[in-house]
This record gives C-alpha cells, structure tokens and sequence, in this order.
C-alpha cells in the first residue's frame, strides 16, 4: 500500500491491477469471499427483513397505502408545484404517466373542438396559471409565437389558434347583467 502523498507510477498502478485480476479470477478465493459474505450478520439482518416483508407483515399496516387505491378524498384535480392545475384524464391521447393533463389545455381544446398537439402552447393572459377560463387562454402553434406574443411582438393571427380575448364573459346569473 504506497504512503500517503506517494503517487503510484503507471508501472506499479498496472502490477496492481494485474494481481487483483489474478486474485479474483481464482476461484478458491471467491467461494472463500462468498462464504465469509454468506455468513456476514448484516447481510442475515437484511434477509429477515425481505421474510418479514415478503410473507405480508408490515411496519405499520394501518396507515399503510395500498398500490392501486385512490384517497377518498381525490375529485381528480392536482395543483401543480409551478402553480398550474392537473387534471386526471386517462384517456386523453397526451396525456403524461401519470394519466394527467394540464386543465388550460383541456380548456382550449373544449374551446376549438380537437385536442391540441404537444407543440401547440398555452398562454395565460393575465399571467396567473390556475386561472383557467377561457377569456384568460390564448393558444399558438409553436412555442416561437408564445415567446413572441411574450415580447410584445406582432404576431399574424393565422398563428393563433383561439384567443380568449375576443370572448365575452357570460354570467350564469342573470341579475348580475341587468345592473
């Protein structure tokens, strides 16, 4: 074993090596390495364990969560970590691994009628992600046109597929429009 601070020469790194080599491609030494490994206490320990687990007893079986059930208290809707809402569709063509697909998009795509290709982004025009309403989504066709639109740059409306500003807001009550 060569001193600390002593940097082996790549003459003596490769005689190492070579003994190591040789060492392990005896096979005394590896059923000795084996055994020794067998009767190891911590290995024993962690057989036990997979036993235990294995035969269906588990650390705490009360609140454990079965694979496969759903929380009583799930309605399908999941706020995102970066503010935006998910929404589980198992079914939707574009949907992620997790069968969820973002509710701005699912918005546009009840508003003009198909579902929209993973190219194709969504704005929020008042900037507030959870806030899905269709007067506050507008569609582009790339993402080129989203960060244009971004810039405050001119963009042909053919590269629009909806816009949410030409919508006018209905009132589900009627009193609120005659005041």
């Amino acid at each position: 074993m060569p001193k600390k601070g002593y940097k082996a020469t790549e003459e003596h790194r490769n005689k190492n090596s070579e003994a190591r080599k040789k060492m392990w491609n005896n096979l005394e030494f590896r059923k000795k390495v084996a055994i020794i490994y067998q009767n190891s206490i911590p290995r024993k320990k962690a057989i036990e364990k997979l036993k235990i687990i294995s035969k269906g007893k588990h650390y705490s079986p009360k609140t454990e969560f079965k694979k496969g059930l759903i929380p009583a208290n799930f309605k399908g809707r999941i706020n995102h970590s970066f503010g935006y809402v998910l929404i589980y569709s198992p079914h939707h063509p574009f949907c992620g691994v997790r069968k969820n697909v973002f509710e701005h998009r699912l918005m546009v795509e009840k508003q003009i009628g198909r579902y929209l290709d993973p190219k194709e982004m969504v704005h929020h025009i008042n900037g507030i992600k959870h806030d899905n309403r269709p007067q506050n989504l507008m569609a582009f066709k790339t993402r080129r046109f989203h960060v244009k639109f971004e810039f405050g740059k001119y963009i042909n409306p053919k590269y629009i597929i909806f816009d949410g500003r030409q919508i006018t807001p209905s009132f589900e009550n009627k009193s609120l429009q005659n005041d």
